[in-house]
């Protein structure tokens, strides 16, 4: 899955969930976690 906004704007409760991403210069990393 590619986005998560996409994701999350179709449930009206998406429940927990972990989101791993890289930066646009590939320098940091990007750890979310939703409840």
């Amino acid at each position: 899955m590619n986005d998560i906004y996409g994701y999350l704007a179709s449930n009206s409760y998406p429940g927990r969930g972990i989101a791993i991403a890289r930066s646009a210069d590939g320098q940091n990393a990007v750890f979310i976690y939703f409840i």
